[in-house]
């Protein structure tokens, strides 16, 4: 058994593989602060209508007048980053992991995963390593690729379309037989959404 890949390396889609819920992550984190920004805001208002109510200070008007921009920026703030700032920071960092460049080559036989990766531009700049199947954390197969998990940070990813020696059905009935439960066939979010 011996399957040979050529391929190029695709960082937007390795970090999409190894973060698939950055967005997610990133909306919740911004809604929790914009919950925190109004509450803060509540709390100055309310202070300073106590503190009115108490003693007649001028503090008071401040208190209130800095709880409104505070509950204001709350509300305001997280609405901005959602619809504007995400998108736009995602495009920036798929723009700079566009660039990075890699040609890739992957030789599986029974019992080790064999990788050549060179910088495209810079045949001095060759890593090479090997993997025993045993150190693989999970192994994702969609209709496109197989995503091999080496540990939880670091990924390949095989494209069906770039195998040069060997059948992509015949690697992924070994896998199933080597892996077990490690490894998993995704289906299609297209053609399921579609099938809907």
């Amino acid at each position: 058994m011996r399957f040979e890949i050529h391929t190029h390396l695709d960082m937007v889609e390795v970090m999409a593989a190894m973060f698939p819920n950055r967005d997610k992550q990133s909306r919740f984190s911004i809604i929790v602060l914009g919950i925190v920004l109004i509450f803060s805001g509540i709390g100055l208002i309310i202070g300073g209508i106590l503190m009115n109510g108490v003693v007649k200070s001028s503090f008071s008007g401040s208190f209130i007048v800095i709880g409104i921009i505070l509950a204001a920026f709350g509300i305001l703030l997280p609405l901005y980053l959602i619809k504007v700032g995400i998108p736009r920071s995602k495009a920036r960092s798929d723009e700079r992991l566009s660039r990075i460049k890699a040609k890739v080559d992957y030789v599986l036989d029974e019992k080790t995963i064999h990788q050549t990766s060179t910088a495209d531009g810079r045949g001095d700049s060759v890593r090479q390593a090997a993997y025993a199947y045993r150190s693989l954390y999970a192994v994702k197969e969609d209709d496109r690729s197989f995503k091999l998990y080496v540990g939880k940070r670091t990924i390949f990813i095989l494209p069906k379309a770039d195998f040069t020696e060997g059948d992509p059905a015949d690697l992924s009935r070994f896998f199933a037989k080597e892996l077990g439960s490690r490894f998993s066939v995704e289906e299609n979010k297209k053609t399921k959404s579609q099938s809907i």
